[in-house]
C-alpha cells in the first residue's frame, strides 16, 4: 500500500493518481517494475479505490503480465467485466486478485474473491492463479472442498480469465485464539501442481497428518507456524497413514483415509490396490463403491498386521477418472517382536577401591515366546565393563548372562548403564548400574618448604611435612624421595590407615651457592600420585681470589699479594683469616685479618711476607778480659766513632790525621790478634727456595652450629 499522493507512476499507466485521500487510513496499492540495475522505473501504477487498499503478493508469468493479490475495503475497487465477483461484498476487508498487462496500462482481469485478505499467490503452467490468505465471511468454496465451513485460512484456484473458481476451500481449526486464528501467508506449487501453504495458527485442533513432524500446537495462544500440502485434482487425505509400533502377527486398529470428489461430475472409481515393499502387511476396506457423486466423500479403512519385526511400508493406490488419478496414500508401520526381560533391572556394587576391579555381578537376559531375538550390541558406560555368553541371538524363551564388573576411576558415587541393542520391542534395553569408588586421599602440610640460608656443604635443621590420609581407604606408600640438594628422613610406614598422619623430615644440604630448588616426591596408591612438596633454599659460601698469586723476592725483601674475599648466596658474616706456610726467618701478615661481608660486594685483603737478608759479624768473646767480654759490642762502636772523628780532623792537618788513623787501625788489628783466633759470626737470612703459602678463611655460625672454611694458595719464591 502507499499513502503518498505523489507516488511515481509512468506515462500511460492504468492508474496515475491515488483515488483515495492517500492519507491514513485511506491508501492505494501500487505495482512497479524496476530495471535490473535498480536505476530506472520501467512501469508503475496505482491500484485501488477510494478507501483502504493494499497489495500483499505478486507473481509474473512468462509474458510479463503481473498478478497481484491483496485486500481492499473499497466498494469501487477496479474490477473487470465477467470477473468471478465484480463487486466486493464482504464485510470489511475483501481479498482480490488482479492481472495487469506487461506495461501496466490495462487490467487483463480483476476480481474480488470474498471476505478476508489475499496474502500469497502462485501461477501454474496453464494460466491458473492460486491464492492463499485468511478468510472472512462470506468466502466461497467449491464442491468437494477439503472444508467448506471450518477454518479461517483459504486456498483458491482461479481460472485464466478470472471468471470462475476452479477450486476453493477453507482449512484450519475451530478451537482457536484471536486474532487471526488461521493465517495462510505463503504459497508455492511443485511440478505436479501440488499446493504448499505456510502460515500461522492459534487453533489447538488444526489438522495435522499422522507421523508429521509435530502433530500438536505448542504455545497456541501465541501462534504456531504450519506447513500444509494439498494435492491437485480429487483429494484423498491424509496423504499417509503411520501405524507406529505393532506386535508381529497382531492386527492393528484401523486408520481411515477420505477420498473427496472435488469435481462437478460423478467420479468413476476403477479400483483400490496395495503395493510396495510389504503389501501383505496391510489391508483395506472402503465405502466408495465404483462411483462417487460430485462433492461427496467416502472412507477407506486400512489395517496393519506386520509379518516380522522392523519397519514395514507400502502404498495404497486409488484408480479413477479424476485429473490427478491415481491418488496414493503412503502406508507405514513397525513390526515389534515379543518383549525381552532382564533380571535384575538394576545392579548396585559395594564400595570399591579406585582403579581395582570388583567381583562380577550377573544380569539374566530372557527372550519372549514370540521368536528369537537378534542382538546387535551389548555395551556399558561409565566405570563398568562386561562379558557375556549371549552371542548374536537368543532363542525364544531362552536366556543368557551378562556379567558386569565395576572399576571406579574416581571416588564417590559412580553410575553407568548396561545397554543391549536388538530387534526386540523397546530396544535398546537398559540396566542401571551404580557403585561407590573409595580411595586414600593424600593431604600434605605444608605444600612448600623454604629453608633458611645454609652454608654450602653443611646440613641445616630439618623442616617437617605432615602427610595425612584423608581418604576412606588405606594408603600404600611406595617411596618418599627428595631431589638433589635436599634430603629426607621418613617417619611414615608403608601403609597408612584412613584418617592417620605421619611426619617426613626434610633437610637442606646445599652443594653449591645460590638459590636452590627441589622436590619432595611421595609415590603411593592415592589419586594424583605422585604427590609433591616444592623445596627451596639458598646455599651460602665465599670465595677468595687474587689477580697475582705468585711473587719472587730476594732475601730481605717483602712480597705483597692482594686477595679479594667475595660472598656467594648473600653471605653476610665475618670471615677470619690466617696465613701459614711462610719460610723460616720470614713473617706473613694479613691486613685486615678478618672481614665482614655484606652479602654482595667483595672485600680486599693485603698479604705481606717479610723475608730476612743474610749478614757477617766480627768476632768477640775472648777479645776482652773475662770480666769485660760483655763490652765487645761497645768497643766496636767506640772504634767506629774514633774513625769517624779522625776523618773529621783530616782537614786540620793531613799528616797529623793520617798518623792518628794509622795508630787506630794498628790498635784494632792488635785487638783482633789478642782474641786468640775466635770465629766470625755468619747470619744466613731467609733460605732461598719456592714456598706455598696457605691463606685460610673461616666462617662460623651458631644457629645452627656450622663452619665454612676455604684455603687459598699463594706461591713465594726467595732468591
Amino acid at each position: 500500500m502507499f499513502l503518498s499522493s505523489n507516488f511515481p507512476t509512468t506515462p500511460g499507466a492504468y492508474q496515475t493518481t491515488c483515488k483515495g485521500t492517500c492519507q491514513n487510513p485511506d491508501s492505494d496499492a501500487f505495482v512497479s517494475e524496476i530495471n535490473p540495475t535498480g536505476s530506472a522505473l520501467l512501469s508503475s501504477t496505482y491500484l485501488g479505490g477510494s478507501n483502504y487498499d493494499v497489495g500483499q503478493g505478486i507473481a509474473v508469468n512468462a509474458s510479463g503480465n503481473a498478478y497481484v493479490v491483496g485486500s481492499t475495503q473499497s466498494t469501487d475497487f477496479p474490477t473487470t467485466t465477467g470477473a468471478f465477483q465484480p463487486v466486493c461484498t464482504g464485510n470489511g476487508l475483501n481479498a482480490f486478485v488482479t492481472e495487469l498487462n506487461p506495461s501496466f496500462s490495462a487490467l487483463v482481469y480483476s476480481a474480488c474473491l470474498g471476505g478476508g485478505q489475499g496474502l500469497g499467490i502462485a501461477l501454474d503452467g496453464s494460466g491458473d492463479t492460486y491464492v492463499a490468505g485468511t478468510a472472512g465471511a462470506p468466502f466461497p468454496t467449491t464442491p468437494g472442498a477439503f472444508s467448506s465451513s471450518t477454518g479461517s485460512a483459504f486456498v483458491s484456484e482461479v481460472n485464466p480469465t478470472g471468471s470462475a473458481l476452479v477450486y476453493s476451500t477453507l482449512f484450519g481449526g475451530s478451537q482457536c485464539g484471536l486474532p487471526w486464528p488461521n493465517l495462510a501467508s505463503g504459497l508455492a506449487l511443485d511440478a505436479s501442481n501440488n499446493i504448499y501453504i505456510a502460515g500461522s495458527t492459534r487453533c489447538t485442533d488444526f489438522p495435522a497428518t499422522p507421523g508429521a513432524f509435530s502433530t500438536t500446537c505448542n504455545g497456541c495462544s501465541q501462534g504456531n507456524a504450519f506447513v500444509s500440502k494439498f494435492g491437485a485434482g480429487d483429494q484423498v487425505l491424509p496423504f499417509s497413514l503411520n501405524f507406529g509400533n505393532q506386535n508381529v502377527s497382531v492386527t492393528s486398529a484401523p486408520q481411515t483415509a477420505t477420498l473427496s470428489n472435488s469435481g462437478v461430475s460423478t467420479l468413476n472409481i476403477s479400483g483400490f490396490s496395495i503395493a510396495g515393499d510389504n503389501p501383505a502387511d496391510f489391508a483395506q476396506t472402503n465405502t466408495c463403491g465404483t462411483t462417487l457423486a460430485s462433492g461427496a466423500p467416502c472412507a477407506i479403512s486400512v489395517t496393519f498386521t506386520p509379518s516380522m519385526a522392523g519397519a514395514r511400508s507400502s502404498v495404497l493406490t486409488i484408480s479413477d477418472d479424476a485429473l490427478n488419478s491415481p491418488q496414493t496414500v503412503i502406508l507405514a508401520g513397525t513390526g515389534v517382536p515379543p518383549t525381552v526381560t532382564f533380571s535384575p533391572s538394576t545392579l548396585t556394587f559395594a564400595n570399591q577401591l579406585v582403579g581395582t576391579p570388583s567381583a562380577a555381578q550377573s544380569v539374566t537376559f530372557t527372550a519372549g515366546a514370540g521368536g528369537p531375538v537378534a542382538i546387535t550390541a551389548i555395551a556399558v558406560s561409565g566405570d563398568f565393563s562386561q562379558t557375556n555368553n549371549c552371542g548374536s541371538s537368543v532363542a525364544a524363551v531362552a536366556n543368557c548372562a551378562v556379567n558386569v564388573s565395576f572399576t571406579p576411576t574416581a571416588t564417590g558415587a559412580r553410575t553407568g548403564t548396561l545397554t543391549i541393542t536388538d530387534d526386540a520391542s523397546g530396544s535398546p534395553q537398559t540396566v542401571s548400574l551404580s557403585g561407590t569408588g573409595i580411595a586414600p586421599q593424600v593431604a600434605l602440610s605444608p605444600t612448600t618448604l623454604t629453608f633458611p640460608a645454609q652454608f654450602v656443604g653443611t646440613t641445616g635443621l630439618p623442616a617437617n611435612v605432615t602427610l595425612t590420609n584423608n581418604g576412606d581407604a588405606p594408603l600404600s606408600i611406595t617411596s618418599i624421595q627428595a631431589s638433589a640438594q635436599f634430603g629426607a628422613t621418613n617417619g611414615c610406614t608403608s601403609s597408612l590407615a584412613a584418617g592417620v598422619n605421619c611426619t617426613i623430615s626434610v633437610f637442606f644440604d646445599p652443594s653449591s651457592a645460590g638459590a636452590q630448588t627441589g622436590t619432595l616426591t611421595i609415590t603411593d596408591n592415592a589419586p594424583g600420585s605422585p604427590q609433591t612438596v616444592q623445596l627451596s633454599g639458598t646455599g651460602q659460601d665465599f670465595q677468595m681470589s687474587s689477580s697475582g698469586s705468585s711473587q719472587t723476592v730476594s732475601a730481605g725483601q717483602t712480597a705483597n699479594y692482594s686477595l679479594a674475599v667475595a660472598p656467594e648466596g648473600g653471605l653476610s658474616q665475618t670471615v677470619n683469616l690466617t696465613c701459614s706456610g711462610a719460610p723460616s726467618l720470614s713473617t706473613c701478615t694479613l691486613s685486615p685479618s678478618s672481614v665482614t661481608l655484606n652479602g654482595t660486594a667483595s672485600t680486599a685483603v693485603a698479604v705481606q711476607v717479610a723475608t730476612t737478608a743474610p749478614t757477617l759479624a766480627p768476632p768477640w768473646g775472648r777479645a776482652l778480659p773475662p770480666d769485660l767480654t760483655g763490652l765487645g759490642r761497645v768497643f766496636w762502636l767506640l772504634a767506629l766513632l774514633g774513625l769517624a772523628s779522625l776523618g773529621a780532623l783530616a782537614g786540620a792537618g793531613r799528616r797529623r790525621a793520617a798518623c792518628l788513623l794509622g795508630a787506630c787501625l794498628l790498635l784494632v788489628a792488635l785487638w783482633s790478634a789478642c782474641g786468640g783466633g775466635a770465629q766470625v759470626v755468619h747470619m744466613p737470612g731467609t733460605p732461598a727456595g719456592t714456598y706455598t703459602l696457605d691463606v685460610k678463611g673461616t666462617v662460623t655460625s651458631t644457629a645452627p652450629s656450622a663452619t665454612l672454611t676455604h684455603d687459598f694458595k699463594l706461591t713465594l719464591t726467595v732468591d
